[in-house]
């Protein structure tokens, strides 16, 4: 699997705008539970940074909000990837 950092990653086959597919997708993408990961992941880092390694400063919290945020990006595309892959699948099996 990839890492993530921009929609311009998504595999997308036979279509050219993958913004488009990226905004098409991307309230469809909370059907899944990537999305929520994501977020999961962004509020364990802040939670790890504030009590375990006791981060007081506006700096290191920032900071830690934008390391949560890629990890929020990358699972919400990890989710769209998925819908994609799966909807590709599909439209295989009703050509052939």
């Amino acid at each position: 699997m990839k890492f993530y950092l921009s929609y311009k990653q998504l595999d997308v086959p036979n279509i050219i705008n993958k913004k488009s597919v990226y905004k098409d997708y991307y309230f469809k993408a909370f059907k899944t539970i990537w999305p929520f990961i994501g977020l999961l992941s962004l509020l364990l880092s802040l939670f790890i940074g504030k009590y375990i390694f006791l981060l007081d400063g506006v700096y290191a919290r920032g900071l830690l909000g934008v390391v949560g945020g890629v990890l929020y990006f990358h699972f919400h595309c990890v989710g769209i990837q998925k819908m994609v892959d799966k909807q590709s699948v599909f439209s295989k099996n009703e050509a052939d």
